[in-house]
């Protein structure tokens, strides 16, 4: 268990809001997390509305009251609930909170001595068993405690006696920065000896311009004061958080502050030496040095030391598999012993097992990878695998399920659709899937000429049209903006535009072009081919396109 506690030592930087919002990114890390609303004059916590049933809850104040006046610890569990799930998942998160807020609160709030507590009625080891209690009934991955501001007893319970780590929330104002080095230097040499870690987070900082100089300055001040030699995350000011307590998305398609907090959540667990994450993170370390033996060993130990970490053997496959060895499925099926419904592992098995060429293996994940997986891209990618490889019918299914997810038509996965269908020489479907996609990117050559191509083969007389769509938009593209396999490909594609629109010669002169480009790719080169609706290799590409021109030639002749 690792106790992490938030601290400021003003309000307003944001901190109950970096709790919650790393405690929902930590969930979706797997962890289970138990937050502690120790902010017992201004307790926020609970305004994010973390749990189905609103109505009040004893919490702290009224768990600690108890003791003093009957000298008995409650069972914890009738002060903690559960937070709703969300996105939560595979994790989980408790909560207990400061109290009831109502008028009792208040008058069991004053009447608590902090002081007297600790040096008549044993304070210190009641916070202790209130330690293990958590531990106990809980068995918690991280507690964040969230930690009364300025400089209290209370506060010093939630920097001193309670944390593991803690993180220091500061704006860049001289009241700010000097409170927040006191206290840095209480954490550091701290009367209980204990060796407490601290994040130096700068918050909220206004993202402006480098040449207005007073942010840099400020923070170099803050860095300065505090005696540290960085300060570790600048979280930026974001305003619309301030109208109301928010979990705000991260990762590329979140927002800045979204992204911080993602870092911030990293952060912790990469301060918490005993969390198996940061110890995969010490073997990609290993692996990045070029020392493989020694990262294989690190797996080894990890194994050994978490035997019931999917997360384990799920890292640990994959290195095996990057490194050549056959024994990387093995590590992958435990993982999904231990964790049967994870898509990421299923996708992980299903490429494996399709980089070694065994579809039917593959496929036999298919129907858990298609139910769990909620993804549109991860979808697309083990369809373009299955398709690769010749499993046309489980790429099809894959396909669907991307496109029935997904808010508006993947063009991509109805390109690949209808290239699937044009494979299996169901000319409609494959017009249908290319129309789809053309809806969405009207400008797209692909789109174009293909959704033409399939009209050609069923015999659509608005086949002309879309080829010389294809044709001008060709033309106005130029040939220079395609790499080396795409451009035969694509010569190719276009001769049979050329050549439908009674313009034999330039179609004769593509193809020839074409020729002379995958030529060149090489034994082990591979080009799409336009007739097929599937990659062949090189030399094939090359006799086929021959096999055109002969018969170009012949309707020329």
């Amino acid at each position: 268990m690792f106790v992490v506690t938030f601290y400021s030592y003003k309000g307003g930087v944001g901190r109950t809001l970096a709790l919650v919002n790393c405690a929902f990114r930590l969930a979706r890390k797997g962890k289970k997390v138990f937050i502690l609303d120790f902010d017992l004059e201004a307790p926020g916590v609970d305004g994010f509305r973390l749990v189905g049933d609103q109505s009040p809850r004893q919490g702290i104040v009224e768990y600690v009251s108890h003791f003093t006046a009957e000298g008995d610890v409650k069972n914890l569990n009738d002060y903690v609930r559960t937070v709703d799930p969300g996105e939560t998942q595979p994790g989980e998160i408790r909560f207990m909170s400061a109290g009831r807020k109502d008028e009792h609160y208040q008058i069991l709030l004053s009447r608590l001595d902090w002081k007297y507590f600790y040096q008549r009625q044993k304070g210190y080891l009641f916070v202790e068993n209130l330690k293990a209690a958590i531990a106990g009934n809980f068995a918690p991955d991280y507690v964040l405690v969230d930690s009364r501001t300025g400089l209290t007893d209370i506060s010093g319970i939630c920097t001193l006696q309670l944390p593991d780590l803690v993180v220091l929330l500061f704006n860049l104002n001289n009241q700010n920065v000097h409170g927040t080095a006191q206290i840095y230097r209480s954490i550091r040499f701290n009367r209980f000896h204990k060796d407490i870690k601290s994040l130096l987070v700068a918050s909220p900082i206004p993202d402006i311009p480098d040449y207005f100089k007073i942010r840099r300055e400020r923070l170099e001040y803050a860095r300065k004061t505090i005696g540290t030699e960085t300060i570790d995350l600048v979280m930026p000011f974001d305003p619309f958080v301030t109208f109301e307590e928010t979990i705000v998305s991260g990762d590329e398609k979140g927002t800045h502050l979204g992204r911080s907090y993602d870092e911030l959540a990293d952060k912790i667990v990469l301060a918490n030496r005993g969390d198996v994450l940061t110890m995969l993170r010490e073997a990609d370390d290993l692996i990045e040095e070029g020392e493989i033996d020694q990262a294989d060993l690190k797996y080894q130990d990890l194994i050994k030391s978490y035997p019931n970490q999917s997360q384990v053997f799920i890292e640990y496959g994959r290195f095996r598999r990057m490194t050549g060895k056959k024994d990387a499925i093995k590590y992958l099926e435990k993982a999904r012993d231990l964790n049967p419904e994870d898509p990421d592992l299923l996708g992980q098995l299903i490429r494996t097992h399709l980089r070694g060429r065994r579809i039917k293996k593959a496929a036999e994940y298919l129907d858990d990878f298609i139910s769990f997986c909620d993804d549109a891209e991860t979808l697309e990618d083990v369809g373009d695998l299955f398709s690769a490889q010749g499993g046309i019918a489980a790429a099809i299914r894959v396909y669907e399920k991307a496109i029935e997810i997904s808010e508006q038509p993947p063009v991509g996965v109805h390109l690949e659709l209808g290239n699937i269908y044009m494979q299996m020489k169901k000319f409609e479907l494959a017009a249908v899937q290319y129309e789809i996609a053309l809806r969405v990117d009207p400008t797209s050559l692909a789109g174009i000429y293909n959704f033409g191509y399939a009209l050609n083969l069923a015999r659509d007389p608005r086949a002309t049209e879309y080829f010389l769509r294809a044709i001008d938009l060709f033309e106005q593209q130029g040939e220079k903006r395609l790499d080396t396999t795409d451009k035969a490909n694509a010569l190719q594609a276009m001769s049979h535009a050329y050549a439908a629109v009674g313009k034999e010669e330039k179609a004769e002169e593509l193809l020839e072009s074409a020729i002379q480009i995958a030529s060149n790719l090489g034994p082990r080169g591979q080009v799409f081919s336009s007739i097929q609706y599937k990659k062949i290799k090189a030399k094939d590409f090359v006799e086929e396109t021959r096999r055109l021109v002969k018969n170009l030639r012949r309707i020329k002749g």
